[in-house]
């Protein structure tokens, strides 16, 4: 990507998915979609992408996020760092209409933050024991 991130992602806290989570991703917005179950979710591009290996997948370079909380908005975050779901694209068709017609489209992979400064990210990286590589 030529033009600098939206924001940075991560996953903080003891989690139990695996070391590679824990990296900081910067994370470039290609769209939000909308549905019935809520308008508050981003098809980002990561990088680097989420290994494959720790979800039994191909490796991932585009991803979709959204509000944990209710209330909370992502586009635009009004509050740093803002808690979110991180999910594995299912069906594709959701890229092009950017709708999300059916739950089942999407496959939750793990909870993060994403902050807006990749020095927000890694200080708060950095006050666990996390280790990757």
């Amino acid at each position: 990507m030529e033009k600098p991130p939206d924001f940075f992602l991560t996953v903080v806290a003891e989690s139990g998915q695996g070391v590679d989570i824990a990296r900081v991703r910067a994370c470039w917005v290609k769209g939000r979609l909308t549905g019935k179950f809520s308008d508050q979710l981003a098809w980002v591009e990561v990088s680097p992408p989420v290994l494959g290996r720790e979800h039994d997948i191909e490796d991932l370079g585009e991803l979709v996020i959204a509000t944990r909380f209710k209330g909370d908005t992502l586009l635009p975050v009004l509050e740093w760092p803002l808690h979110v779901r991180v999910y594995r694209i299912i069906n594709r068709a959701i890229t092009d209409s950017l709708m999300l017609a059916q739950p089942d489209q999407l496959q939750l992979l793990f909870w993060a933050e994403v902050y807006r400064t990749r020095e927000d990210a890694e200080a708060e990286v950095a006050r666990y024991p996390v280790r990757y590589p």
